[in-house]
């Protein structure tokens, strides 16, 4: 909570900023009017506004992309295995990121296989959820597939070792299988960083 507090303390002071400057550049405006010549006042008046316009468009566009800079991470997981996904989530609210879950992000009517491929490519990093049920399904390892034909970041989330498939065995992973406090510090751990 505190990283998004601070984000909005920073773009609120950069909106300030540009609002104090939008101000001034109507009170230099204004003096200008008083005490240049037409001429002078209108050549004047354009390099003022120019520069005071592109001035604060570019606190205004630096202040957008601070709050954008939130992690997208797509969770790729089993519906076998939805009750530690929810418990994943709550756990890791408080940090800057936002999870793509497909039941969260689906619609009716909405064609699963294009939807969920939409999320892997709007995603940073794709946590994926390895567990017997992940081992046996399809989905699970088109899923996979995907993310890494993209060349996505894989976060493995592993709830069974056993059930590591091979394109992820050379990967560290965040260890959920023998106690979860460990798999969760590992994963605020590589979440939590910039």
């Amino acid at each position: 909570m505190k990283k998004i507090d601070k984000a909005f303390h920073l773009v609120k002071k950069e909106l300030i900023v540009a609002l104090a400057l939008a101000a001034s550049l109507v009170s230099l405006f204004s003096l200008m009017v008083v005490l240049l010549p037409k001429d002078a006042f209108a050549v004047a008046g354009g390099v003022v506004t120019s520069v005071g316009g592109a001035v604060i468009a570019y606190l205004v566009i630096r202040s957008l992309k601070f709050i954008r800079s939130k992690k997208t991470i797509f969770v790729s997981y089993t519906h076998a295995d939805s009750e530690f996904v929810n418990q994943l989530i709550e756990e890791l609210s408080d940090l800057n990121v936002r999870f793509l879950v497909d039941r969260i992000e689906l619609h009716v009517g909405d064609d699963i296989k294009t939807a969920v491929d939409s999320m892997i490519d709007a995603a940073d990093s794709i946590i994926f959820v390895v567990s017997m049920a992940s081992s046996d399904s399809k989905w699970s390892k088109n899923e996979l597939e995907q993310a890494m034909s993209r060349k996505k970041k894989i976060l493995p989330v592993v709830l069974n070792a056993d059930a590591i498939p091979i394109a992820l065995s050379g990967l560290y992973y965040a260890d959920f299988s023998t106690e979860r406090a460990v798999g969760f510090a590992q994963l605020r751990k590589t979440l939590g960083r910039k």
